[in-house]
């Protein structure tokens, strides 16, 4: 399985509040104030990266949630 990897919060949360799954997320070797986010790679995943960059909408608190939650991931590590 392929996954794509970032360790932008917001994308991360754009795809989260899309309902997309973080499959997994680990610190970041080159930078220890990092984490990064790994999805599951779809055409999906590719389509909601495109219109993230472009100015795509989301549900306020969809979004919100998803940014609490990927933030209690990061505190665990």
């Amino acid at each position: 399985m392929d996954s794509f990897i970032t360790s932008d919060l917001y994308l991360a949360g754009y795809l989260k509040a899309y309902g997309l799954a973080v499959i997994d997320y680990s610190r970041d070797t080159q930078d220890p104030r990092r984490v990064n986010f790994f999805f599951e790679e779809t055409p999906r995943r590719k389509e909601l990266h495109k219109a993230f960059y472009n100015g795509g909408l989301v549900e306020i608190r969809n979004f919100i949630n998803a940014i609490k939650d990927l933030k209690s991931l990061t505190r665990n590590l």
